[in-house]
């Protein structure tokens, strides 16, 4: 799958330059929308934020994205467009697999087939959505997130205390139950799962982790920790993104994009006036990207932070 779609899109676009996506997205707007496409958006916006904040995941999550845009000194929309750390999208397609599989099975091959699909949800899906919360709550705070996070175990115990208003963000188990299943400490027993995190399995310590669940409470430990890093992200994704190119001008501006593409001098005139790239680079990066900080959480490689 990731081959064809891979090859299709490079079929698509490699003879065009970038602007041919946008022709695209323009041909496909019926012309009696176009002229009002900056009203149906702000609409469509309000619709989007009202059904995020309907879950309990998405709204902390929503929450935790306004107050870094507020206070942040560049835009959290750059803490959710890439993972410079690990990025893989191919992993969220092996842990729905994994998950389908569970839906098919029972017993103690279900327990399997979730245990299975602990490594990709927790070591890729789960840790990059913790790179993003850690990001935003430093930028909510009004600061550059100067560094890269801890590992995993760390940041999920950094993030469980300093995030104690919104629950639904962290689940303090997840490196624990990364562990148990990487060392062969999860098992299935009839209707249950017991699991633990040992510091020395000859030697007991009192920060050696065990616990038992029920098997469909472990499955809906998973399908939360699944939810808000997978569905309920790219949905804020979507809306930051929608959002930016909204207060960039861009959307408003669509009627004489599709002008300038067919040829109208004028409409070439007014948008190199309006410099919308510009615009939206200033949303983004505000103030510009102070000396001596590491933007660790930065897309480095797009044209976007080279320009900036």
């Amino acid at each position: 799958m990731r081959r064809d779609t891979e090859r299709a899109l490079e079929e698509t676009f490699k003879r065009e330059a970038p602007e041919a996506f946008v022709k695209r997205f323009c041909d496909l707007l019926p012309e009696e929308i176009a002229p009002d496409i900056g009203s149906t958006v702000r609409v469509r916006l309000e619709r989007e934020r009202a059904a995020l904040r309907a879950d309990a995941g998405g709204a902390a999550l929503l929450t935790l994205y306004e107050a870094a845009d507020a206070r942040g000194p560049v835009s959290p929309i750059l803490t959710l467009v890439s993972d410079p750390l690990g990025d893989d999208v191919i992993c969220e397609f092996r842990v729905m697999g994994k998950f389908d599989a569970a839906n098919r099975r029972r017993g103690e091959r279900r327990a399997q087939a979730l245990f299975e699909a602990v490594p990709a949800l927790v070591e890729k899906l789960y840790a990059k959505h913790l790179r993003s919360v850690w990001a935003m709550t430093q930028l909510a705070e009004g600061r550059w997130p100067s560094g890269p996070p801890p590992k995993l175990g760390t940041l999920v115990n950094l993030l469980s205390e300093r995030l104690q208003s919104f629950p639904e963000l962290i689940d303090r188990d997840a490196a624990h139950f990364r562990n148990a299943v990487a060392h062969d400490h999860a098992v299935p027993l009839g209707g249950r799962v017991d699991l633990s995190d040992l510091k020395d399995p000859e030697k007991p310590s009192p920060t050696d982790w065990r616990l038992s669940l029920a098997l469909h409470a472990f499955e809906t430990r998973l399908c939360k920790m699944w939810e808000v890093a997978s569905p309920l992200r790219a949905k804020l994704q979507a809306l930051g993104m929608m959002d930016l190119l909204l207060r960039g001008g861009a959307f408003d501006a669509v009627p004489h994009i599709r002008a300038a593409l067919r040829g109208d001098s004028s409409a070439v005139a007014l948008l190199a006036e309006r410099n919308l790239d510009a615009t939206i680079q200033r949303l983004m990066f505000r103030n510009g990207i102070p000396a001596g900080i590491d933007p660790w959480f930065l897309p480095t490689r797009s044209r976007v932070l080279r320009s900036a």
